[in-house]
């Protein structure tokens, strides 16, 4: 059954959908004020009810969004504008629209990076992390779906402090925040979280991007019990993988069950990255024939 398309949603004109999930929709709508596209990200309102704490949700979905609103760095998707619509019985969030792909899309069709682009993806998150991370904000749900990359090749990172208001619907049937496999031991077992569970999902990435597989395995049931309890499944199994050996420590690292061994910021990570790399390389966009196509209209 197709999504129904609103006329608009607070000011904004709604041309089409770019996407849907659980928690709401994301529409391609127009701000005839500034005139330019936007991505409007929505939740359904009765997802806002009354929360534990002295906030509800929807307080706490308007402060969320304000606090990622304050971001301002190229690798980070920009926030305009947070509000609600009583027709569309939901809150939205406008943002930038970024013309691209999510990384999930390209890990689904299967998309192999070179180690070197994967190295650059990485330093590109790990510098918008760097930048969020000074002003206070988690994102607590990094994954490839969260990931841009845009037609410029360039990755931006979008739903920061979004992505906790989200998570936290989940725990009501889950009892967990994050997304399988991407989650730190202490988002699985209720612990205090810091930006160390950003850098933890990070590190599952780049296990990724570099192997073409996960680091753990199995139902959520299993990963969870491998994540909290288990080890990664080592990154080099063959003899095909020997050009990964200089990751080996890195991911080890990023993926270490206590948060005080793991790196302890954006930019040690980042650091350490560069440092195996060659002299003088610098991370740049993917390549116009790495990236892919537009999608058609």
């Amino acid at each position: 059954m197709s999504t129904p398309l609103p006329e608009r949603l607070g000011r904004y004109p709604v041309q089409q959908v770019l996407g849907a999930g659980a928690m709401g929709v994301v529409y391609l709508g127009f701000d005839p004020e500034i005139h330019r596209p936007v991505a409007i990200k929505t939740i359904r309102q009765h997802l806002l009810g009354e929360d534990a704490g002295s906030l509800d949700a929807s307080g706490r979905f308007r402060i969320e969004a304000q606090a990622a609103g304050r971001l301002n760095h190229p690798g980070i998707v920009t926030v305009y504008d947070v509000g609600a619509d009583a027709a569309a019985e939901c809150a939205y969030i406008a943002m930038e629209y970024v013309a691209g792909h999510s990384l999930r899309e390209y890990l689904s069709r299967g998309w192999r990076f070179t180690a070197g682009e994967a190295v650059s993806l990485l330093c590109q998150l790990l510098d918008a992390l760097g930048a969020a991370h000074a002003k206070g904000v988690l994102h607590r749900d990094i994954k490839p779906a969260n990931l841009l990359i845009a037609d410029s090749g360039c990755l931006k990172v979008s739903d920061f402090g979004i992505a906790r208001i989200e998570s936290t619907q989940f725990t009501r049937t889950t009892s967990v925040l994050g997304s399988p496999g991407y989650m730190a031991p202490e988002q699985y077992v209720g612990g205090d979280v810091d930006r160390r569970v950003d850098l933890f999902a990070a590190g599952v990435l780049l296990y990724r991007l570099l192997s073409g597989r996960m680091p753990y395995a199995g139902t959520d049931q299993a990963m969870m019990y491998q994540v909290v309890y288990g080890e990664p499944d080592a990154l080099c199994r063959s003899p095909q993988d020997r050009a990964l050996a200089a990751f080996v420590p890195i991911v080890g690292q990023a993926l270490a069950r206590q948060p005080e061994q793991r790196f302890a910021s954006a930019t040690e990570f980042r650091q350490r990255l560069l440092s195996i790399a060659p002299a003088g390389w610098v991370p740049e966009p993917l390549r116009p024939d790495r990236v892919l196509p537009p999608e058609e209209a």
